[in-house]
């Protein structure tokens, strides 16, 4: 349980321009190439925050900065750190990089795992 408050832009809004309205699903991807999926209804339910601020203080590039996800109910691997970019897509089976190696695909608190994508079996193995 964590007792700091973030501030910063709720990204339960309106879709960007542009973007399909039947979009589901955000992805956060971050300066390090690090991707990570949201529902877009679930980013509406809970207010999810893109974080530029925590306790009163600036994020700086050690904690997130330039924006951190606070991502209420979600496990860590979801609460994305230095995100560049949020890419909103009709894509509800899109994994991230620690999705698409099992870890559950709505990281919800509670939840283990997922089943990873079928992978093709590689040449020379029959």
């Amino acid at each position: 349980m964590s007792l700091a408050r973030s501030e910063g832009r709720i990204a339960s809004g309106p879709l960007p321009a542009g973007a399909d309205p039947a979009a589901d699903t955000l992805v956060f991807v971050c300066l390090d190439g690090y991707e990570t999926t949201m529902e877009v209804s679930w980013a509406r339910e809970r207010d999810i925050i893109l974080a530029w601020s925590t306790n009163g203080l600036p994020l700086e590039a050690w904690n997130g900065a330039p924006f951190q996800v606070a991502a209420e109910d979600k496990w860590g691997y979801k609460w994305a750190k230095w995100v560049r970019e949020i890419r909103v897509l009709r894509e509800p089976g899109y994994r991230g990089f620690w999705e698409s190696r099992g870890y559950s695909l709505g990281g919800r608190v509670g939840e283990r795992y997922s089943e990873p994508p079928a992978q093709a079996e590689p040449p020379g193995l029959r």
